[in-house]
């Protein structure tokens, strides 16, 4: 009798259970009902028409950034996918590379339907111009200065339009890689889905390296979506340890130069943040810099691998970006210190005008023998020249310091080859000239030609010019003679037969040989300068292009069908690679070399006379 009672209670507890999901059936089942044969508004994540309850979306510079689509760049003559080559990489991650809609932040946001837009710009009402902001509001990512976004004039050539989009859509395509795989951090790694942090770590050394060239471009939503990290999440005070030239020259650089263009008071303020973060790195026994600052502390140190030397390079390449922070701030801090370290060089210039790469930096004493104006000295002989031209009469000095210098190195470095067609510069070690060059060599055509246009001195202007384009020819030489059409690091010319070997086989993404086509396409006009650029180009489309951007080549010299990558995009690929190819293909009225002047990370400047006619309030 106990089991038949306990048995009844459950089979009424039972009913009661059934009862209660039946009526909670019937009132899903109204409500459904209801809801359909009433009249609604559809939700506003997947509707494209404006809420009555809310004006048009228009932009806020405080939303979060979205993810751009990664539009390809195809040339009709780029290979297929099918024949790219194979990556270098038998530890090949590519299941960690995010397979989410380009336009969705695979951090940030969750996946939703194609048809719905990303939960950081909602949808709320048809697109309006960038350059309409709400009401009151500052346009804080428009350019303020005619000519430097390139326009389409009429009449143009079709091929060349084509060229330049080609050039922007691989930008396009570099850029969109980044912000999906490695937004905020330091560059992509396009095998491996990975990021680099190697100078400033989360502090979106892509993103302001990048400003100005998305800003030429016209690229406005890129730049919006970088500019709204820049606000949000860099801080400079940080226990991290960089570059300071690297730092000054990408970063400083950088927000100076996307400053200047766009008046938004956050870049200079970024900009001064960092240089004070710097300026401690000054403070040694001669006044040149140290090589490392921790930015939180100060603290200064300098490389082993130089015995403790700074480097010619750096020491002589961190006055553009402090002399035009003067400029624009009216603090002189900056200006004066770099300066400085003009001064003493030009005070302990060597008897024949050449310096050597590594210096003392307690006592201002050479300690290297070796002598070239590739690696470790390049942009030092480069800043000679285009500091003066930024500060015009202040630093008269500096013009005669650069030709005579200038002049010391073709005589002494330069070395005519071809039948006299080609200039290559060597490297002198104990008196001994080698004719070993490196790509970053090439930069000096540019700036020859630079020089030969600005001086009244008509032999200067003559051999000068004529040193730009032999440098020009050898470094397009470099290319040509590989089967991948890209150039090796580092060569030794065998002028008994007039050969190449190649003594670093590396394709580094560097920019150097195309800065010096873009100056002589516009000292001399020859369109065989475009044409080199457009090879150049099509060699990266064909051997360098991953879903996540671009990459290097180990050994150019292989077949391209053995090519092997090697796993970074390095940040100067997009400040000047890809900047100097679109402005090749450009009008020569935009971005004017006689309004600007490029530093030796191609963030423009404005010289003097622009400075005037464009003032900052």
């Amino acid at each position: 009798m106990q089991g038949s009672g306990v048995l009844s209670k459950r089979r009424r507890r039972n009913k009661i259970i059934c009862a209660c999901i039946l009526l909670s059936l019937v009132a899903v089942l109204l409500f459904v009902f209801s809801a359909s044969s009433s009249p609604g508004t559809p939700s506003p994540r997947v509707s494209s028409e404006p809420r009555p309850d809310r004006p048009p979306f228009k932009y806020n510079v405080k939303a979060p950034p979205s993810r751009i689509p990664t539009t390809p760049s195809s040339p009709e003559d780029v290979v297929s996918p099918d024949e790219r080559p194979k990556l270098d990489s038998p530890k090949q991650n590519t299941e960690e590379i995010p397979k989410e809609n380009p336009k969705e932040s695979p951090k940030e946001s969750p996946k939703e339907s194609p048809k719905e837009s990303p939960k950081e710009i909602p949808k709320e009402g048809p697109k309006e111009s960038p350059k309409k902001n709400p009401k009151g509001s500052e346009d804080l990512y428009s350019v303020k200065i005619p000519n430097v976004v390139v326009q389409t004039p009429k009449g143009e050539d079709p091929e060349l339009t084509k060229r330049r989009e080609a050039v922007k859509a691989a930008f396009v395509h570099a850029y969109g890689g980044y912000e999906k795989a490695c937004m905020g951090k330091g560059e992509v790694r396009p095998v491996s889905g990975g990021c680099n942090n190697w100078l400033v770590e989360n502090m979106g050394l892509t993103i302001i390296d990048s400003l100005d060239t998305m800003l030429i471009m016209g690229l406005e939503e890129q730049y919006k979506r970088g500019r709204d990290y820049l606000e949000k999440h860099v801080d400079w005070d940080q226990e991290i340890n960089v570059s300071v030239f690297e730092t000054n020259i990408r970063c400083l650089g950088g927000l100076l130069s996307a400053y200047w263009l766009t008046r938004d008071p956050l870049m200079l303020q970024r900009a001064t943040e960092l240089a004070d973060r710097l300026l401690p790195a000054f403070n040694s026994k001669t006044g040149y810099p140290y090589t490392w600052i921790q930015l939180k502390s100060g603290s200064k140190t300098m490389s082993g691998w130089t015995g403790g030397s700074a480097i010619l390079s750096e020491l002589g390449s961190m006055q553009m970006e402090n002399v035009f922070l003067s400029q624009v701030t009216g603090d002189n801090r900056y200006k004066d210190a770099s300066m400085k370290v003009y001064k003493k060089l030009h005070e302990n210039q060597p008897h024949d005008k050449l310096y050597p790469v590594l210096i003392d930096i307690n006592n201002g004493h050479y300690t290297s023998e070796i002598v070239t104006i590739g690696s470790l000295a390049d942009s030092f002989y480069e800043y000679m020249l285009k500091v003066w031209i930024l500060t015009g009469d202040e630093y008269e000095w500096l013009e005669n310091w650069y030709y005579e210098t200038a002049d010391a190195v073709l005589s002494v470095l330069g070395v005519w080859v071809d039948g006299g067609k080609s200039l290559l510069f060597g490297e002198r070690k104990y008196d001994r000239l080698q004719n070993k060059m490196d790509h970053l060599t090439c930069f000096m055509g540019g700036t020859f030609v630079l020089g030969a246009t600005l001086t009244k001195d008509e032999n200067i202007q003559k051999n000068h010019m004529k040193a730009g384009a032999g440098l020009g020819n050898f470094c397009r030489n470099m290319y040509t003679v590989n089967p991948t059409k890209l150039p090796a690091d580092v060569i030794q010319y065998n002028t008994f037969d007039d050969s190449f070997s190649a003594v670093d086989t590396e394709y580094k993404m560097r920019p150097e040989a195309v800065e010096t086509w873009f100056y002589l396409w516009r000292a001399t006009g020859d369109p065989k300068y475009r044409e080199w650029g457009w090879e150049f180009f099509q060699a990266i489309e064909n051997y360098t292009k991953l879903e996540l951007g671009y990459t290097g080549v180990r050994d150019v010299t292989v077949l391209p069908k053995n090519i092997r990558l090697t796993d970074n995009q390095e940040s100067f690929f997009l400040a000047e690679t890809l900047k100097y190819l679109y402005l090749l293909f450009s009008p020569d009225e935009y971005v004017d070399l006689k309004e600007f002047v490029f530093n030796t990370e191609a963030h423009p400047f404005p010289v003097p006379a622009m400075q005037k006619k464009y003032p900052i309030n």
